[in-house]
């Protein structure tokens, strides 16, 4: 399979979405220009290395190793939730859970005060702990004054003229 030597330069860094969307070079290539596989990894993100005509490595250059290995990390925290998703919903299924639901729903409005004013409190109590925003602090705001009656105003136009 014939490529170009040298890919044209991208503005950002390509994702890469397939073997067959990638350059090819054989490993002789490789080996004898080792430069110019450089520039063409600094192009399209990674190059499919052949021997005997068929697909023997991927060489990547350090940005798309990045952006894989991040995507990777996203994939396994996502496969953590929904392991705790799981974990939930089968604890929710439990006689003890179903039976926990029922009291949450049926419980009166001070008995969820009641179990809520902890949780509240040590939120409230974070809250307070820390610095208020220098919109907060800054001087203080004078009260607005109240409207002047009519004849108030009235003196005050005499007194102009």
């Amino acid at each position: 399979m014939a490529t170009p030597d040298h890919a044209p330069p991208s503005a950002s860094q390509p994702t890469i979405a397939s073997l067959a969307d990638l350059p090819r070079r054989s490993s002789t290539q490789v080996q004898n220009q080792f430069g110019g596989v450089l520039d063409l990894l600094g192009a399209n993100g990674a190059i499919v290395i052949e021997r005997h005509d068929r697909p023997a490595a991927v060489l990547m250059s350090v940005d798309a190793f990045t952006q894989l290995q991040a995507s990777s990390q996203a994939g396994r925290q996502l496969d953590m939730l929904t392991a705790d998703f799981d974990a939930l919903v089968a604890h929710m299924q439990t006689t003890r859970g179903a039976a926990g639901l029922m009291q949450a729903f049926t419980a009166t409005p001070k008995r969820l005060a009641a179990a809520a004013s902890p949780l509240v409190r040590a939120s409230v109590r974070s809250r307070d702990e820390r610095p208020l925003p220098k919109s907060v602090t800054a001087k203080p705001v004078k009260p607005a004054s109240s409207p002047a009656s009519p004849k108030k105003r009235a003196a005050q136009r005499t007194k102009r003229a």
